[in-house]
C-alpha cells in the first residue's frame, strides 16, 4: 500500500510539474529543471519567424492569401503580422496610409481578416496587425479616439523671454502658467535666487512692470495645445488606445481570437508631441509626488535659473514619465499580458535617443518584446543592447529584431544568415524579416525591399535557415543572460541639460568593449535601485554584474550614488568614465550630501573604484581586476570581431559565439563537460577542450566563422582534453571546363508578381533588350555568330525613338528651326554653341525608360505616369525622378516628329498640363491649341516648342474620336500609360518617308535554347546561329501585334546567336517593333563555372539552375575524406552525388563532405544553385536592385584529405 501511495504521489508530482511548464507561446522557461535539449531539437510554439506581411499592391483575395498561408506554414512561420505602408502625401506622422482593397477596417476587411485568422489558426499560426502608419493624424484609430474624446489631445510647454531694463509692457500668451523675472549678472547669467513672480503685475492678459536696477530677463511659460496629438499622460490615453485598436480584434472575434491573435507590434510610436508636455492634472500630480509646486520653477525647464535647475528638470521628467507609464504604456502592456500575448516595438530613436518619451528605458520596459530594426544588414550593438538590456533587467520574454529592410533585391542567404546570427548573438531572439509582400505587381511594387520570402528565387531553400533561427530564438530566450558589466544608461545628464557627452561616452564604450569580446548590459537607475548587493555582485532579475560603469554622468539619481557606494563596500568594481557626477534630484547642484557620497566613493581607500579617461584605460582596468568571461587567446595580427552571448540555463552555461574562424583558440570562464549544439539540425555532440585551468576552459573553434557555435558546459560532468585532428590535403582535383546546365525556374507568376498581368507560368529566362540596327536592306552576313555588332545600339523592347529632341537651347527663331530640322541638319548653332538633335525614346506602355516619375517612399508603387514627354535635367530623388532646370539656364526644348494621317481632315491635339509654347504642323504654327488642326493625307510634320522644363504629354486623334483601347492593354493597367493600346491615336515616327525600313536585332541566348516566344509589330524573320527558323503564330491582337514561337531546328547546347529581322511598321521602330520581353524555352545546355549575369541570355534570370558533371575517382583510403569545394556561390547550393542528396548550404564555406556518397570510378556530381532576385530586377527600374552576380562562381574542386 505504501509503495502504491508513493507511486501515485510521483505520478501526481510529474503531472503538476508538466502543468507548471505549460508556458504561453513564445515565453521562455527560466526554471532550473527545464529540458533545454528537447526544446532545442524541436522548439515549442512561438519561436518561429514573424514576418512583416505587407497587405498592399493588389486586391486581397482568399485564393492569394491561402497560397501565402500554405507557403508560410511549410516553413514553420509562427505568426503573420499584417502591415500597411504610407504614401508621401497628407498625414502627420507619415504620409497617409495607402488605400487597400478592401479598405482597412471596413466590414469587408473585417470579414476577410476573420477568415484569414481562422485559416492561419488551422495551420498553427497566429496573426496580428502592426500600428505602423495608423497613428496620430493618419485618419485611423488614434484619430477616432481623439474624436471620441478631444481631451486626449496633448499640449506642449512653450517658453518665451525678453531681456529688459526699466519699464516693461507686453501682451502675454494664453494658457500662461508661469511669469517670472530673473536678474542677470555681469556675465548675463541668471543670479541665484533672484526670481520675482510677476503674476501680480498681470492684468487683462498684459504684463506691466518696472524692473529694479540692472538687467533682467522676463520669462513666460505657457501651454499650447497641439492638434492633432495624443497625450500619454491623460488617464484615459492607454485605455482609449486599447479600445480603438487591440480590443476591436477581440470584440470582433471573441472566440476565434483566443489562440488566433499574437505578436502585435508598435512601429515608430509618435504622439506628435515634442519637448516638455503638459495637461490639466500635471500640476497636482507633481505636487503629490514631489511635495512642492512646479509652477514657480517652470522656467528652469528652458533656462538655467541656478543650482536648483537640474533638480527641477529631473523631477519634472520623472513625473512626466511616470504619468505616461501609468496612463498609457502600462495599460497597453497589461492588455497583452492579461492574454499572454507578446507585444513588440521598434520606436524612433531605438534607444539611441535616451530621452525619447522622457526616458526610453523606462517607457519601453512596457513591452513583452522590446526591440529595434537593423536595416541594410546592420549590426548596431547599441540598439540591440538597449532593447535586450530592458528585456534582461525586467524579465521580458523576448527581444524583437526587425530585419533587414532596404537591404535590396540582391540580398542573398549568406547575407541574411550573417545578419541573423550576429544580431542574435548581440541579444535579439525574435525574428521579423521586414519583407513579405502580398504582391509586387509585375515587380513594380516594393517597400524598402527585398521581400525575403516568396518573391526570392531561393525561397524553397529558406526552410533550413528559418528552422535554424527558430532554434536560436528558443535557446537564446531561455534562462538568464550573463555579463560582468553594467553601464548606467545616461538619461539623467540629457534631461538635466548637460548635452550628449554622457550618451556618446556610454555608447562608444559599449561598442568598444563588445568588439573586444566583452559583453555588457545597460542599466537604468530604477534597476540599479532595485538590485541587491551580494558577494561583490549586483543581482537583479536573475542577472549578475561584477562591474558598474558610470559614463560621464554630471547628473545622476541620488539613489544610484547610494547603491554604487554600497556596491563598492561589498567588493564590487566601480569605474567612472570622464566627468564625475555633480547634481542629483535631491537638491540639484552644490549638494553637500552628493559631495559626501562622491568622497566616500572615489576618495576613500580601496582597490575596486577607478576614474578612467578613455575606453582603453577601462579595458586595462578590467583585465587587471577581472578574468574575462570570453577571450580569443590565439595570437593573430588581425582578428575578426567576435559576437558573443552567455546565458545561464537550468544550471548549465551556454555560450553563443559567432564570426570566429575555425581553429581559433578561445577561453571561456566555465568548466564542465562540453557539448556543441547545431542550430541547423537540432543535434548535439561532445567536444574536447584544448586546455583547462582553475579559471575556465580553452577550446579550439571546431566550425567555420560563418557558423554559430553553441557551446553548453555541464558542471556535473568533466571535460576531456585532446588535440584536434589535423587534416592534410593530399590531392586537389580542379573541376574546370564545362558543366551540363539546366534552368530550374522558381518565380511563380500566377499572381502577376513578376510579369503583369498574371500568367500561369514559372518565370524562366527572358530577353528584355537586344542590339539593333535600322537599315533599308539587309546587312551582309549580319545573321552569323561571328558578325561584329559592337557598333549597334542597345534597344529595350517597347521603346522607340518617336521624337527628335533639341534640348536646353536659347529661344530660336522659326527660320532657324525650320532650316535646320532633322534630315536637313544634325543640329543648330546658336550663341557660338552647337545644339544637336538627339533621338527621344519612350514606350507607350512604360513611358521614358528609367524615368518613372513620382512613386513615393521606399521604392516603386506600381505607378506608370502618362507624361511621356519629360524635359529638363534628369534628377533622381529618393521618392521620384524629376526634371529640373538645365545647369545652362536655357529652358527651350524642341521636339520633332511625323504622324501618318489615314485621310485629310480635321484632327485634335490632346495635351498634358504643361502646354507647348508653340505647335507647328507642316511648318505652320497652330494658333489655337485647344481647337482643331488640319492634317493632309499621309505624312505630316510636327514640331513642338516648350519654353520651360517639366513633364507632359501630347497625342493626336481624329476630331471627335475618343480613346479606343484594346482589352489586352486594359489588362496591363496600372502598369501602362493610358495611351497604351489606344487605336485612336496617330503614332509618332521620326522617319520622314514611308519607304520600308528593317529593324535588325541580335542577342546571345541562354545555353541550350530550344525555342523562344516573342510578340512583334511587322513581319519578322528569325535566324539562330545563322540558320533560319520556322515561326508558328500563337496569338493575334487587334492592334496588329502577333505572337510567334520560333523553333530551333538543331539546338546548340552552348550560347546561341539569335538574329531577328522585322519590317518596321509606322510608329513601331527600334525596340517598339518587339512588344515585350522574349521568353526563352531551354533544354540542357553547357556552361563554364562563373557569373551567369555576364551571359546575355540569362543575365536577367532569377531562379534555380542545375550544374552537372561526371568525374573519375580512384580508391579512397579509410583515413581519407573527400570534399567538394564549390569556391564561391550566390546564393544557395544543394549538392547531389550519384543521385543522392548530400546537403544544402545557404552560406560559405561552400564545402561538402561527399566521402560517403562517392565510389571508385565514375561519379555524377549535381549542384543546384539559386541566385537572388537582383537579376530579374534588371528589367525593372528599381533603386533597390543591388549587385547581380549569380551562379556557381567557382573555382570548383575535389579535395582529398587525410588525418594526421
Amino acid at each position: 500500500m505504501k509503495k502504491l501511495f508513493i507511486l501515485i504521489l510521483c505520478i501526481f508530482s510529474q503531472f503538476l510539474s508538466s502543468q507548471v511548464k505549460q508556458l504561453p507561446p513564445g515565453h521562455p522557461d527560466r526554471s532550473a529543471t527545464m529540458d533545454l535539449k528537447k526544446g532545442f531539437a524541436t522548439p515549442p510554439k512561438g519561436y518561429g519567424e514573424v514576418p512583416f506581411y505587407w497587405w498592399m499592391g493588389d486586391t486581397l483575395t482568399r485564393k492569394h492569401l491561402t497560397y501565402h498561408l500554405d507557403q508560410m506554414a511549410a516553413k514553420k512561420v509562427t505568426s503573420l503580422q499584417v502591415n500597411y505602408a504610407h504614401s508621401d502625401k497628407g498625414g502627420v506622422s507619415y504620409g497617409l496610409t495607402f488605400p487597400s482593397r478592401p479598405a482597412l477596417f471596413t466590414e469587408e476587411w473585417w470579414d476577410l481578416f476573420g477568415w484569414f485568422m481562422g485559416e492561419a489558426k488551422k495551420r498553427n499560426m497566429t496573426v496580428s496587425l502592426s500600428d505602423y502608419t495608423l497613428g496620430v493624424g493618419q485618419g485611423s484609430y488614434v484619430d477616432d479616439a481623439l474624436k471620441e474624446n478631444p481631451e486626449l489631445t496633448g499640449a506642449e510647454l512653450k517658453f518665451e523671454s525678453d531681456t529688459i531694463q526699466g519699464n516693461y509692457e507686453k501682451a502675454c500668451h494664453e494658457n500662461l502658467l508661469s511669469l517670472y523675472a530673473y536678474q542677470l549678472g555681469a556675465d548675463n547669467i541668471i543670479i541665484e535666487n533672484s526670481g520675482i513672480d510677476l503674476t501680480k503685475n498681470f492684468t487683462d492678459n498684459k504684463i506691466q512692470w518696472q524692473s529694479p536696477e540692472g538687467k533682467w530677463i522676463v520669462t513666460q511659460v505657457y501651454s499650447a495645445a497641439k492638434k492633432p496629438s495624443l497625450d500619454p499622460m491623460h488617464p484615459l490615453s492607454g485605455k482609449s488606445y486599447v479600445k480603438h485598436f487591440f480590443q476591436r480584434f477581440e470584440d470582433r472575434f471573441p472566440e476565434q481570437s483566443k489562440g488566433g491573435l499574437n505578436f502585435f507590434f508598435s512601429d515608430e510610436l509618435n504622439f506628435n508631441l515634442h519637448g516638455c508636455i503638459w495637461n490639466s492634472i500635471f500640476r497636482d500630480e507633481f505636487r503629490k509626488r514631489k511635495g512642492y509646486d512646479v509652477i514657480p520653477y517652470l522656467a528652469a525647464l528652458f533656462t538655467h535659473i541656478g543650482s536648483i535647475t537640474p533638480k527641477i528638470r529631473l523631477d519634472y521628467n520623472d513625473v512626466m514619465v511616470s504619468l505616461s507609464e501609468e496612463n498609457f504604456f502600462i495599460p497597453v502592456y497589461q492588455w497583452h499580458e492579461d492574454r499572454n500575448l507578446i507585444y513588440g516595438c521598434d520606436h524612433g530613436g531605438r534607444g539611441r535617443d535616451v530621452s525619447e518619451f522622457g526616458d526610453y528605458f523606462r517607457t519601453q520596459r512596457w513591452n513583452q518584446a522590446p526591440g529595434c530594426d537593423q536595416p541594410n544588414f546592420s549590426k548596431d550593438i547599441i540598439k540591440n543592447k538597449v532593447a535586450s538590456s530592458i528585456a534582461h533587467l525586467y524579465e521580458r520574454p523576448r527581444v524583437w529584431l526587425e530585419g533587414f529592410h532596404s537591404s535590396k533585391w540582391d540580398s542573398n542567404t549568406a547575407n541574411v544568415t550573417d545578419a541573423i546570427f550576429a544580431n542574435f548573438a548581440m541579444g535579439q531572439n525574435l525574428l521579423s524579416l521586414h519583407g513579405f509582400f502580398y504582391s509586387t505587381v509585375g515587380g513594380w511594387w516594393e517597400w524598402a525591399p527585398p521581400c525575403n520570402h516568396t518573391h526570392m528565387p531561393y525561397w524553397e531553400q529558406m526552410g533550413p535557415l528559418l528552422e535554424c533561427s527558430e532554434r536560436l530564438s528558443y535557446v537564446l530566450s531561455q534562462g538568464y543572460h550573463r555579463a560582468d558589466i553594467a553601464i548606467l544608461y545616461p538619461v539623467e545628464p540629457v534631461v538635466a541639460g548637460y548635452g550628449n557627452d554622457a550618451v556618446e561616452k556610454a555608447f562608444s564604450l559599449g561598442d568598444f568593449l563588445y568588439k573586444k569580446g566583452i559583453d555588457f548590459d545597460f542599466m537604468d537607475y530604477q534597476s540599479l535601485d532595485k538590485a541587491t548587493v551580494k558577494n561583490g555582485k549586483l543581482h537583479i532579475s536573475g542577472e549578475e554584474f561584477k562591474v558598474l560603469i558610470i559614463p560621464s554622468m554630471k547628473a545622476i539619481r541620488h539613489s544610484s550614488l547610494e547603491k554604487a557606494l554600497k556596491f563598492k563596500q561589498n567588493g564590487g568594481i566601480i569605474i567612472n568614465l570622464g566627468d564625475l557626477p555633480e547634481a542629483t534630484e535631491k537638491k540639484g547642484l552644490n549638494d553637500t550630501r552628493v559631495n559626501t557620497l562622491l568622497d566616500k566613493l572615489f576618495k576613500t581607500s580601496g582597490n575596486n573604484v577607478f576614474i578612467a579617461t578613455d575606453n582603453k584605460e577601462i579595458l586595462h582596468i578590467l583585465d587587471s581586476h577581472l578574468t574575462r568571461d570570453f577571450r580569443i587567446t590565439s595570437r593573430e595580427d588581425k582578428q575578426d570581431e567576435p559576437y558573443i552571448m552567455h546565458r545561464k540555463i537550468a544550471g548549465k552555461e551556454l555560450y553563443a559565439v559567432y564570426n570566429v574562424p575555425k581553429d581559433t583558440e578561445c577561453f571561456f570562464r566555465a568548466t564542465g563537460g562540453i557539448e556543441l549544439w547545431d542550430p541547423w539540425t537540432g543535434t548535439f555532440r561532445e567536444i574536447s577542450a584544448s586546455s583547462i585551468t582553475d579559471e575556465g576552459t580553452c577550446i579550439r573553434m571546431p566550425l567555420n566563422k560563418q557558423d554559430m557555435h553553441i557551446f553548453v558546459f555541464d558542471p556535473d560532468r568533466k571535460a576531456t582534453i585532446s588535440a584536434p585532428v589535423e587534416h592534410k590535403v593530399k590531392e586537389t582535383i580542379v573541376l574546370d571546363g564545362e558543366w551540363a546546365f539546366e534552368l530550374k525556374p522558381t518565380l511563380d507568376n500566377r499572381f502577376g508578381d513578376f510579369h503583369w498581368p498574371a500568367t500561369p507560368e514559372i518565370l524562366g529566362a527572358y530577353i528584355y533588350k537586344a542590339r539593333y540596327l535600322q537599315s533599308s536592306k539587309a546587312t551582309d552576313g549580319w545573321q552569323s555568330p561571328s558578325f561584329d555588332d559592337d557598333g549597334w545600339t542597345s534597344k529595350t523592347f517597347t521603346f522607340a525613338p518617336r521624337f527628335m529632341l533639341l534640348e536646353a537651347t536659347p529661344e530660336l527663331t522659326e527660320e532657324l528651326i525650320f532650316s535646320n530640322l532633322p534630315g536637313k541638319s544634325e543640329g543648330i548653332i546658336a550663341g557660338n554653341k552647337e545644339y544637336r538633335w538627339k533621338p527621344y525614346e519612350f514606350s507607350w506602355r512604360w513611358g521614358v525608360e528609367n524615368d518613372y516619375g513620382h512613386q513615393g517612399w521606399h521604392g516603386l508603387k506600381a505607378t506608370v505616369h502618362d507624361e511621356f514627354i519629360r524635359l529638363g535635367e534628369f534628377k533622381q530623388e529618393f521618392r521620384e525622378t524629376q526634371r529640373v532646370e538645365n545647369p545652362s539656364g536655357n529652358k527651350n526644348y524642341y521636339l520633332y516628329s511625323n504622324v501618318l494621317a489615314p485621310e485629310a481632315g480635321t484632327y485634335q491635339l490632346s495635351l498634358g498640363e504643361l502646354k507647348p509654347a508653340a505647335v507647328y504642323i507642316n511648318g505652320k504654327q497652330i494658333e489655337d491649341l485647344s481647337g482643331s488642326i488640319l492634317l493632309k493625307e499621309g505624312l505630316n510634320e510636327i514640331v513642338l516648342h516648350y519654353d520651360t522644363f517639366g513633364v507632359t504629354w501630347c497625342v493626336i486623334r481624329k476630331q471627335g474620336d475618343t480613346p479606343r483601347i484594346i482589352k489586352e492593354a486594359t489588362a496591363e493597367k496600372p502598369l501602362a500609360t493610358n495611351f497604351r493600346g489606344d487605336r485612336s491615336i496617330l503614332p509618332f515616327d521620326i522617319r520622314q518617308t514611308q519607304e520600308a525600313t528593317y529593324g535588325q536585332y541580335r542577342f546571345k541566348s541562354a545555353p541550350g535554347l530550344d525555342k523562344f516566344v516573342f510578340s512583334a509589330f511587322g513581319k519578322p524573320e528569325v535566324w539562330v546561329d545563322g540558320k533560319a527558323c520556322l515561326l508558328d503564330i500563337k496569338r493575334k491582337r487587334p492592334d496588329g501585334c502577333i505572337t510567334y514561337e520560333a523553333t530551333i531546328p538543331n539546338p546548340n547546347k552552348r550560347v546561341s546567336t539569335v538574329a531577328i529581322r522585322i519590317e518596321e511598321e509606322w510608329g513601331n521602330t527600334g525596340g517598339a517593333a518587339i512588344d515585350g520581353p522574349i521568353r526563352q524555352i531551354c533544354g540542357e545546355g553547357l556552361i563554364a563555372a562563373g557569373d551567369w549575369s555576364q551571359i546575355e541570355g540569362i543575365s536577367t534570370y532569377s531562379g534555380g539552375a542545375w550544374y552537372r558533371k561526371n568525374i573519375q575517382l580512384k580508391d579512397i583510403a579509410n583515413n581519407q575524406r573527400v570534399h567538394l569545394n564549390l569556391g564561391k556561390v550566390i546564393s544557395t547550393a544543394e549538392v547531389w552525388i550519384n543521385g543522392k542528396k548530400v546537403g544544402l548550404k545557404l552560406t560559405a564555406p561552400w564545402q561538402f563532405d561527399i566521402t560517403d556518397h562517392v565510389k571508385t570510378g565514375d561519379n555524377k556530381i549535381e549542384v543546384l544553385i539559386h541566385n537572388t532576385a537582383a537579376n530579374y530586377y534588371l528589367s525593372v527600374p528599381t533603386q533597390y536592385r543591388g549587385k547581380t552576380t549569380a551562379g556557381l562562381l567557382g573555382t570548383v574542386s575535389i579535395d582529398i584529405t587525410e588525418n594526421r
